[in-house]
């Protein structure tokens, strides 16, 4: 079962009945800690509560949210709505609405673009070509910035015909390491904060589009710590292929910088090319009976490194290693193994235990005559 209100079991049902009873026994909830002008009452998302309203379906659609991102546990799902409630007053959701902002954070930051085939907006963000210290310099702007545009995508919604979630399109074109700084990572982890503690389930896809090449690798290490639920939607899109947007927006609704024929993105920014100079593969030619080694220095520990190479023809023998120093022994962290990589790119990561230098080997020395081509990119990136 979805867990969504036409789509309940009988143990969900007895959650949500239970959530509803421990709300409206709740004196100090109803009693005037909210948002709304009301002491009776609770505004959230469009949504007037109150203790006689509850079994209401765009109510218990709001519940619902809260109740599936915590497994349909009352007290948790209890927690979470009213430490949702004291946030939107905290930061006054109401003048919010009216604010304008600075021109950086225009429509080429993120902008509403009509709705997928089930009629859910389309909320689009674009990470490249930024000039950081104008869009993050001033954290608490750019967080209501950011929230504002969340809160008008949820005003387009309609809670009585079961459109109750969006799909968000993530650009990364023109995004390299080099482009995390520590204004953006802070940006990057408010934002994530903000949304998962007070937006529960009003992402029905989260598609990542023009990803960088290093992406796989930085995702594989996050991708144990994410439920099945929330992996399912994903969507992960290279800059050469986009067809998988088309399976739920139509081809005219798409942008054409995505793969439609919609020419009215409102988005004025130019974007770096997808592939900086900085992205650039390294091609070697290995002689047979040699190897080729590849250092990367990695400055400090939970630095995520990657790499991605490929041959032009026949396989490789690969292994990496690491030392905390020149002269401190070499530590195998990737096996050494002969790889098809002829066949397919073979790319990975690893999170360095601490300062070091990471030595990446393509060895040829079991050839007797073949000389071998290889071309290569790494990688060190500081994620947290």
């Amino acid at each position: 079962m979805s867990g969504k209100r036409d789509d309940l079991n009988d143990i969900q049902k007895e959650a949500l009945e239970s959530l509803k009873e421990s709300l409206i026994a709740n004196n100090t909830l109803f009693g005037g800690d909210n948002e709304s002008s009301s002491s009776s009452s609770i505004r959230i998302w469009g949504v007037e509560l109150t203790k006689n309203s509850l079994d209401e379906k765009k109510e218990e659609i709001v519940l619902l949210k809260f109740l599936r991102a915590r497994d349909f546990k009352v007290d948790a799902s209890e927690k979470m709505f009213i430490d949702c409630i004291r946030w939107r007053k905290e930061f006054n959701l109401n003048e919010l609405m009216e604010e304008t902002f600075p021109s950086q954070y225009d429509e080429s930051l993120g902008y509403i673009h009509k709705t997928d085939k089930e009629g859910r907006p389309l909320v689009i963000n674009v990470y490249g070509g930024l000039d950081n210290d104008a869009v993050f310099g001033n954290l608490d702007q750019f967080l209501r910035w950011r929230v504002q545009l969340m809160e008008k995508g949820i005003a387009l919604l309609d809670f009585n015909n079961n459109i109750e979630d969006m799909v968000q399109i993530h650009d990364y074109r023109g995004v390299k390491g080099s482009s995390m700084d520590d204004k953006s990572k802070a940006a990057s982890k408010a934002t994530i904060r903000i949304m998962s503690d007070n937006y529960p389930e009003f992402m029905a896809r989260k598609c990542f589009v023009n990803v960088p090449w290093y992406f796989a690798g930085v995702f594989a290490i996050f991708r144990p710590l994410l439920s099945d639920r929330t992996l399912s939607k994903f969507v992960v899109c290279s800059s050469s292929d986009m067809s998988p947007l088309l399976e739920f927006i139509e081809k005219d609704v798409l942008p054409e910088e995505y793969g439609g024929t919609n020419r009215s993105s409102p988005s004025k920014r130019v974007l770096p090319s997808d592939r900086d100079d900085d992205d650039a593969a390294t091609e070697v030619v290995i002689d047979a009976r040699k190897r080729h080694v590849a250092s990367l220095v990695v400055s400090d520990k939970d630095i995520v490194v990657n790499w991605e190479y490929r041959t032009i023809e026949n396989n490789i023998g690969f292994s990496i290693e690491f030392a905390a120093t020149a002269e401190a022994e070499r530590e195998v962290i990737h096996e050494y193994s002969r790889v098809d990589s002829h066949l397919k790119a073979q790319t990975g990561s690893w999170t360095a235990t601490g300062k070091g230098t990471c030595y990446f080997i393509w060895d040829n020395e079991f050839s007797i005559m073949s000389k071998k081509t290889v071309q290569f990119r790494t990688a060190a990136l500081q994620i947290k």
